[in-house]
This record gives C-alpha cells, structure tokens and sequence, in this order.
C-alpha cells in the first residue's frame, strides 16, 4: 500500500515536470526592456515591431523603457530576470562601449546574456544649436581652439555611443570640449536646443525633423556617403575628419540560460516582422537602416568589442609604471636639489629660533613655510 501510494506521487511529479517542460512559449506577456529614452533608435524599433510581433508570438507585447547608468539599468533588469524568454533588451552597443570608461561592469555583456540578433545601425550626426555662431565644421574646431574648454557637449551617458563619437572627434581635431553626461537622449538633446550645451553628436533620424525646422544646425554626418535624407549636409569625411563614426548598432538579447528553442522563436518572429515590406520601409523613412544578424553574428561582434578592449587595457598598464619611475626620478632630483640649497645657505631668509634653542648651542632652525 505504502509502495503504491510513493508510485503515484512520483509519477504526479514527473507528469507535472513534463507540463512544465512543454509548456508552449510564450505563455504570459512578453516585456521588450529598452534600455535608451523614448525617441531613440532603440526605442523606435521596440514600439514599431511589438505589434506585429505579438500577433506572431500570440501574446501582448509590452515596451518598457528603462534609462539610466548609461543603460546598465535596462540591462541589470534583463540578467535578473528569469531565463524563460518573457523579458528581452533592446540596447545599443553602448552595452560593450562602456567598458572603455568604466573600471568595473556590474555585470558581463558576453557571459551575462543571451544574444538573439542585431537589429539595425545607427548612422551618426555633428549638431549645434542655431546660437553657435559655426556654420562649418572648421569654423566649430576654431571656436573651439579659441577658447579650450569653454564650451560643452552633451551625451545620454558615459560610453554611450554619443560619447564615443565626440571623444573620437576631439582626438581627430585636437580641440577641448566639456563632457556633460545626462540620463537619457531626451534630456541630453533638450539642453542643446534651450542653448544651455553648444553641441552634440546624436543619430541622424533622432534630430533630422528639428535641422529641418531650424531648431538645430547639423555640420556634418559621420557617415561614408552624405544622407539621403539632408543631401546638403557634407561628411565630416569630406571636411578633412576621419575615423569618427562609432560604428553604433542596436540588438537584442534574452538572460542568459534562456533555452535555444526560445532563443530561435524570438530570432524567427523577429525577423519576420521586421521584414515586412511596410514596416521596413516605414523605418527607413525615419532614418533607422535596418541590418539582421544570427545570434552568432551578434557574439562575434561582442567579442571583437572584447577583445579591443582588452587589447587597450593591456597598452595602459605598461603606462602607468612608466610614468611612476618618471615621477619618482623627478621627486628625488628635486630632493636632491633642496638638500644641496640648504647646505649651501645656513642661514636662509626664513629662518627662525627654535624654543628649544636654550638648550643647545643657539643656532637658527630654518623654516620653509
């Protein structure tokens, strides 16, 4: 009796593990985590895509924007949550770019997650407001070298891909711009149209509609070839100015764990509904240029990130010895000449009589305060 009541039990388990196994996905409401403000690229291809997308996965599809640290919020969000499909990132590559300045990741975008795919590139611009008495490039990098310092750029955060753009920028052209990191692309590009910041680096779709109505003077595009979109817009290329385009791009990833039957649901839906003629043509009109990948794709491009990274880390740690043996050699050359000087002159200007003076031979003490 005993024995079969300990039978049924265990086959009750099993049957309920084998429910749970083959449960369908989705099963609840999928929450596409964005990890930039709404408007951007990122957010943009969330919002397009989720209705089609829900018809495909027979489930609603929610979009959730979660900004901050530079998009490490929205990403935290999606590694904590379970691995079952039902919470996707739609980030940028902001998510490895960071690492460029920062010391430490909360967590590791290669180890830490599942990619699914790339979704589209970001094609990035040079704007100013109208105030900013630059109508070229040169004119912009003279203002700047006339006064290092003094003006101000704005990003959405450290090592967003803004931020990199305009770092890239400065090297090229030897010019020194304030930073002033903010919370999200909205805000950032607030203050540069109140005329609070000079200049930003900011995706082209994001900000055509205000160069267009004259809220914003775009210089230049940091692109191969000038914009369909503002034709007489020149390249920063052609204006002397290579090697600043960010190489910026938007994916999607899952937690890590997530089963590979998930993972390719996702990949198929995803890919289905962005290659639907009239959504890929609506986002293209909004300058977002669509560009899939597999999820292999999309590793390989985390690890070349890596691997740069890692290569840069490897350069700066030879520096900083340098620069101690350098250090240490001045210190001890200084010494060395203060030591001679005072031996050189007993009694120097400063000198002063110690309290203890009457118990020894009265001597000055010298004093260099």
């Amino acid at each position: 009796m005993r024995f079969d009541l300990l039978a049924g039990i265990v086959v009750m388990v099993a049957m309920m593990h084998g429910a749970n196994a083959q449960q369908p996905y989705p099963s609840k409401p999928v929450t596409l985590v964005v990890s930039t403000s709404t408007g951007t690229t990122p957010d943009l291809l969330a919002r397009s895509m989720a209705p089609r997308l829900a018809l495909r996965l027979g489930q609603s599809v929610i979009v959730d924007n979660k900004v901050g640290a530079s998009g490490n919020i929205g990403a935290m969000a999606v590694v904590k949550a379970p691995p079952d499909g039902h919470t996707v990132l739609i980030t940028t590559n902001n998510l490895s770019s960071i690492q460029y300045f920062v010391k430490e990741m909360p967590f590791d975008p290669v180890h830490d997650l599942e990619p699914v795919m790339k979704l589209a590139i970001a094609m990035y611009s040079l704007v100013v407001n109208p105030n900013v008495p630059a109508q070229t490039v040169q004119e912009f990098i003279a203002l700047a070298k006339a006064k290092p310092g003094a003006m101000n750029y704005s990003t959405p955060g450290v090592g967003s891909p803004h931020h990199l753009s305009m770092e890239l920028f400065k090297q090229r052209t030897d010019v020194a711009i304030t930073h002033i990191p903010y919370k999200g692309s909205a805000t950032s590009l607030t203050d540069v149209l109140g005329g609070q910041i000079e200049a930003t680096f900011t995706p082209i779709n994001t900000v055509s509609p205000l160069v267009r109505a004259g809220k914003l003077r775009m210089l230049a595009t940091a692109t191969e070839k000038r914009n369909v979109w503002l034709p007489d817009v020149p390249t920063l290329a052609e204006q002397g100015i290579d090697g600043v385009d960010p190489g910026a791009w938007g994916a999607m990833f899952l937690p890590k764990g997530t089963p590979a039957a998930i993972v390719k649901r996702l990949l198929d839906d995803t890919t289905a509904a962005l290659n639907e003629p009239a959504l890929r043509d609506s986002l293209l009109e909004r300058g977002v240029v669509l560009s899939l990948s597999t999820p292999e794709g999309l590793t390989k491009l985390l690890k070349e990130m890596e691997d740069r990274r890692g290569a840069r880390a490897a350069e700066r740690a030879v520096i900083p010895w340098r620069l101690v043996r350098l250090a240490c050699a001045i210190v001890f050359r200084n010494a060395r000449k203060i030591s001679n000087h005072s031996s050189r002159r007993q009694f120097p200007c400063s000198a002063r009589i110690s309290p203890h003076a009457r118990h020894y031979p009265k001597r000055p003490v010298p004093s260099y305060r």
